[in-house]
């Protein structure tokens, strides 16, 4: 309840009544005496109860108070509406267009080494809660940041963490999303080939069949889609991202849905999550801490999972990620942000380590490569070299 402090005939409400979360959300400071001056000014109160002022002098009597402290707090109330109007306004205008996230939840593992107290203490300014937790698989309302032993980023004031947000969707989420990568950037988190980012998607309205259809369509699109990531995410070299095999494909489809949990985990789409949480976890993006990546590869996942409802079927050895694009109707944004990364990855050097092709036979990737460009990517992954995962 905001604090009510006596002046010399009204009472306003005073900055420590606003609530914690309020003061970087909003970027609102309460008014203070300038403001109560400027209202007074503004304000002469002419058409209050003639006995409410001394006939002699004009000026009005102390009971008078509690009425201009009511019309005060109206001002007030009315200034609030206006700023958060303001903001809100503000934050419109630079978040994507409907079309780029669908109106489907989602979520956010983030891999990377950080500083903790400092990530939630300039969370908690923003207004989002961040809890540092024992490892677990539980779904919160709030960030979770929780260790993750396959990260191994070795920086002498960093410590190597998971950051797990919590269920978001639309504006609010990405608003969110946008604020804990601005602060990870801004702390100076760092990234390297030991960390990926994980997106979950809501798979409550996916079918059986839809699901199987967006495993062959990912499958069949893997030659494209390994443009879009870093070498370290690409082929059969990353066991936290294998891509799917013929056995996946029997396994699945001899399970009912409650049963996915029997699945492998760590496939480039896991769908073992649907029986823990619901969700299909996207999970081939190399370690990232940017915001634009991020929400680009989200919108990449969402439209994946709509064309697959829509009975969009993805050729077999689908090369050009354009065509792709086409056919699960990329907006255009996102279809040109992720066609500059595959340029940027191609010029990079864990985009230019030789080419591996592959041939698709009943959902089966066979990989064709020579030794020496296998033992490179072998060397690369387990040699952690200095840059930047996210090229």
């Amino acid at each position: 309840m905001p604090e009510y402090t006596q002046g010399s005939t009204y009472a306003y409400v005073s900055s420590r009544g606003i609530p914690n979360h309020m003061h970087g959300f909003y970027d609102w400071h309460w008014p203070s005496d300038r403001h109560r001056n400027s209202y007074e000014h503004a304000h002469h109160h002419a058409d209050l109860p003639i006995w409410l002022r001394d006939s002699n002098t004009g000026n009005l009597f102390p009971e008078a108070g509690l009425l201009i402290q009511q019309r005060y707090l109206r001002y007030l109330a009315g200034e609030v509406v206006h700023r958060v109007e303001q903001r809100l306004a503000e934050i419109t205008a630079n978040v994507p267009s409907n079309d780029i996230i669908l109106n489907r939840r989602f979520g956010v593992e983030i891999e990377c080494a950080t500083d903790i107290a400092r990530l939630i203490t300039l969370a908690a300014v923003q207004g989002i809660q961040v809890k540092q937790e024992l490892y677990n698989h539980r779904t919160v309302r709030h960030w979770k940041l929780v260790s993750d032993r396959s990260v191994m980023v070795h920086h002498h004031s960093l410590s190597n963490i998971e950051i797990v947000s919590p269920p978001l969707r639309g504006a609010g989420g990405i608003e969110q999303l946008r604020a804990i990568c601005t602060i990870l950037v801004q702390i100076g988190s760092k990234v390297n080939q030991t960390c990926g980012l994980h997106v979950h998607h809501d798979a409550a309205d996916v079918t059986s069949p839809e699901l199987l259809l967006l495993a062959k369509n990912y499958n069949h699109a893997l030659p494209a889609i390994d443009q879009l990531v870093a070498i370290s995410r690409r082929y059969d070299v990353n066991s936290y991202c294998k891509p799917w095999n013929h056995a996946d494909f029997t396994l699945l489809n001899s399970l009912d849905r409650p049963n996915y949990g029997n699945l492998q985990r760590n496939k480039n789409i896991n769908f073992a999550s649907i029986a823990r949480h619901g969700t299909i976890e996207f999970r081939q993006h190399q370690g990232t801490i940017e915001f634009d990546k991020i929400l680009n590869w989200v919108s990449f996942g969402q439209h994946m999972i709509r064309a697959a409802q829509a009975g969009v079927v993805v050729p077999t050895k689908t090369t050009n990620y354009a065509s792709l694009f086409n056919q699960i109707g990329l907006p255009a944004s996102v279809a040109e942000f992720l066609d500059n990364r595959a340029s940027t990855l191609k010029q990079s050097r864990e985009g230019n380590l030789g080419n591996l092709r592959r041939v698709t036979d009943e959902g089966v990737e066979i990989i064709e490569a020579s030794s020496r460009t296998i033992q490179t990517l072998g060397e690369m992954l387990r040699s952690n070299y200095p840059g930047d995962a996210d090229a």
